[in-house]
């Protein structure tokens, strides 16, 4: 099978290395052609569009917010803006378009074409795998980030998800005081059964000034202004959910909070890892899709 993958970080190297090892004909397109990697195939700069019509299935990374507002592919190695919309252009309506979680815009600008598109980080086995180098990722900005050893901190996390259960293990197992903030009481007697110490998300504003950092992983505003203002100075914010995002950046920033914004980690402090579960993922879809 002909894949084509557009785009991307040092992540989709090492998905494309694996794909062949599965048994797929793999192309990179919007890739320099990097040193390690000379066993892959890399599309000439200006052939992506030729390549994604020549292409069984196109897979695509992650979305971001280009120069002139528009929703593009994210791309570490080229120079080019690829615009969700000049993808459409050139898919056809069946060929399958897998797609690292796709803003509401990229998929009314694909549906509206009648294309498949395909979530992969939807997929269980990829939230699941994913969730350790995640957390990984979280424990480098902590060491690097914190001026107190980690194992001497309390630590908020909020949310009890895929992705908290594997920092929050993480964390204990260097000795942290793990506080883990939800709303559900189902959850808050899980996090005690669990071991750590459960806190009601209402009850986040008092205690907040007990926190060296606060980690969250909700995809919705739950760290307001109120809960902000009762932070210390010196404590630290890590946001790795995704929009609309948990904690509310302008709020924390004109406080003089440390914020710090952490997308896509595992791409960044483990892509061989990362790029290998996206294409143990993808081919996964692609045989229930019967491609394969």
């Amino acid at each position: 099978m002909e894949l084509l993958l557009l785009g991307g970080d040092r992540r989709m190297l090492y998905t494309a290395g694996r794909l062949s090892a599965l048994g797929h004909s793999v192309r990179l397109g919007e890739f320099a052609p990097q040193p390690g990697f000379s066993e892959l195939r890399f599309v000439p700069h200006d052939a992506w569009r030729q390549a994604v019509r020549r292409s069984n299935a196109v897979v695509l990374p992650l979305f971001t917010r280009g120069a002139g507002g528009k929703t593009v592919i994210q791309s570490a190695f080229a120079d080019e803006e690829i615009t969700a919309d000049e993808i459409a252009e050139e898919a056809a309506p069946e060929q399958p378009i897998l797609a690292g979680m796709p803003p509401e815009d990229v998929r009314a600008a694909f549906f509206g074409r009648g294309l498949a598109l395909l979530d992969y980080f939807a997929r269980d086995e990829l939230a699941i795998a994913n969730a350790v180098p995640t957390a990984q990722g979280v424990l480098a900005l902590l060491i690097e980030q914190l001026e107190t050893a980690v194992a001497d901190c309390t630590i908020c996390v909020t949310g009890y998800g895929r992705c908290s259960h594997s920092l929050a293990r993480a964390l204990r197992g260097l000795g942290t005081h793990v506080v883990i903030a939800a709303r559900k009481k189902r959850d808050l007697a899980q996090i005690r059964a669990d071991g750590y110490e459960p806190l009601p998300l209402d009850e986040l504003t008092a205690a907040a000034p007990a926190f060296d950092a606060l980690v969250n992983t909700i995809p919705a505003q739950t760290i307001t202004a109120e809960i902000l203002a009762s932070f210390r100075a010196d404590s630290l914010l890590i946001e790795i959910a995704g929009a609309p995002f948990g904690i509310d950046a302008d709020v924390a920033k004109s406080l003089g909070l440390r914020y710090i914004y952490a997308p896509s980690l595992p791409g960044k402090t483990a892509p061989k890892t990362a790029g290998e579960i996206i294409a143990d993922t993808v081919d996964n879809m692609l045989k229930e899709l019967g491609c394969i």
